[in-house]
């Protein structure tokens, strides 16, 4: 008996390998349909649900515990507004001993930021990512999202009103000088202490309170102490008596007879404005950083200089008068000199009282090394 039951087999198999593929296919095209249904219908209802809350806030979006879905932005602002007008009428008062300055809380703009909380709330979902869109309305919808709300205030404002008590307090600090009595170093003027108004801590002490102001019904009488702060000088009392001051190590002298009388106003400013100066030990010392700029914005007139080679009108002639003095007393302290730079060419009245050589001119000049 020759019975093919391979054959028979193989049949089975592909009818049943056919059918799965047929059930396969159907499938495919079936989810293919439902899916692409579904993401139409979603995409109507997406865009339906944009165009109804084309003007207004999302649905479920709070800021704080307020819900403001379905309304506009301008109602969003406008409800922030007419909080801040109640806030408004809180005043802040600062108190110190040089006296006391009475700011209300409208005048410097304290309280909700209106236009940004509602640019905030009407944004949200509305962005130029569809699935971020997508993910926060859905969210919105059925859970809720909740802003912080944001408060400010004009630092600047605040700044401006407390001026007339600020000019009372605030005061420079003053370096210790000396000055010199039969060879030896004399106090003249002991160093002081400068203040200034603490505004950070004061803008902190506001954002500090912002909450119990802002839950209030009623206006607040808000009572702040004034901080002021100290400033030591660079160089106190104490410093300079241990920066080893004992007696004078040297002395520069020149003359300037005959000088036009801008010349001689800028030979005295210059003078003053490096007169004492007190060096530390180890410390380097530029006489053109000292000095600063040296033009008439800073005061200086015009006399004769040297410039390109030529003797010409200029702002500050005479100073380089005053490195020349200054340069001649560092020689005879017998100080290090780390840099100098000559005149272009001699000057005679240089040397009335001194030999060649002993003058230099005023520019990124004299810096030296104090032992």
């Amino acid at each position: 008996m020759n019975i093919s039951y391979p054959k028979i087999k193989t049949k089975f198999r592909f009818k049943y390998l056919k059918r799965l593929s047929k059930i396969a296919t159907n499938l495919f095209w079936f989810s293919t349909g439902a899916f692409l249904s579904l993401f139409f219908l979603t995409s109507v209802l997406l865009f339906a649900y944009q165009k109804i809350y084309d003007n207004k806030v999302y649905p479920g979006i709070y800021i704080g515990n307020k819900d403001f879905g379905g309304k506009t932005k301008d109602y969003v602002k406008a409800y922030f507004d007419a909080k801040n007008n109640n806030i408004g009428t809180t005043s802040f008062v600062f108190v110190s001993e040089y006296g006391v300055a009475t700011v209300s809380a409208k005048q410097i703009n304290f309280g909700y930021e209106s236009e940004l909380l509602a640019t905030q709330v009407f944004s949200l979902g509305k962005s130029t990512n569809l699935f971020s869109n997508v993910s926060l309305i859905i969210q919105a919808y059925f859970g809720g999202i909740r802003l912080s709300p944001a408060y400010t205030f004009s630092r600047n404002i605040l700044s401006q009103n407390l001026e007339p008590i600020k000019k009372k307090i605030d005061k420079d600090p003053v370096d210790a000088q000396f000055k010199f009595e039969n060879g030896r170093v004399t106090t003249f003027r002991p160093s002081e202490n400068g203040q200034t108004v603490g505004m950070d801590k004061i803008n902190q002490i506001l954002e500090a309170k912002t909450l119990t102001i802002i839950t209030s019904n009623k206006a607040q009488e808000i009572i702040i102490p004034i901080p002021i702060i100290i400033i030591e000088p660079n160089i106190t009392t104490e410093k300079a008596n241990n920066l080893g001051i004992k007696e004078l190590i040297g002395k520069g002298e020149s003359t300037f007879y005959h000088s036009i009388p801008g010349r001689v106003f800028n030979i005295n400013l210059a003078s003053s404005r490096i007169n004492g100066i007190l060096i530390a030990p180890g410390e380097v010392f530029s006489f053109n950083k000292a000095l600063g700029d040296i033009s008439a914005f800073t005061g200086y007139k015009q006399a004769y200089i040297i410039q390109n080679g030529r003797t010409v009108l200029g702002d500050g002639g005479g100073v380089c008068q005053v490195s020349t003095t200054f340069f001649r007393a560092i020689l005879d302290a017998g100080l290090p000199v780390v840099e100098r730079n000559a005149h272009a060419y001699r000057v005679g009245y240089y040397e009335q009282d001194s030999p060649p050589g002993l003058a230099k001119r005023r520019l990124s000049l004299h810096t030296f090394r104090k032992r």
